[in-house]
């Protein structure tokens, strides 16, 4: 898939685009899914995905694919991030 992709990418950079936003949404639905889905695919894109969307720039993309995956790869370390956030607003 990687290998695809990048190729892709090379000719036309909205195939990259649109594949980014394809992560986000499935990240954004990941709750549905079972325990075993969750982490390899939150693992994915913390490996894949995130740094792609950084490297073109996509900073709040970015930010929200590494946001949404780590609380399925590190759930204790999230709970106690969002907690201390609720506390700053």
């Amino acid at each position: 898939m990687v290998q695809k992709l990048l190729s892709t990418a090379a000719a036309d950079i909205r195939v990259t685009i649109i594949k980014l936003a394809d992560r986000l949404h499935n990240m954004r639905t990941l709750s549905v899914k079972r325990i075993e889905k969750k982490v390899p695919y939150a693992n994915e894109t913390i490996i894949f995905f995130s740094p792609l969307a950084k490297k073109l720039g996509l900073y709040h993309i970015q930010e929200e694919l590494e946001e949404l995956a780590f609380q399925y790869l590190n759930p204790p370390k999230y709970a106690g991030g969002s907690k201390l956030q609720q506390c700053l607003n």
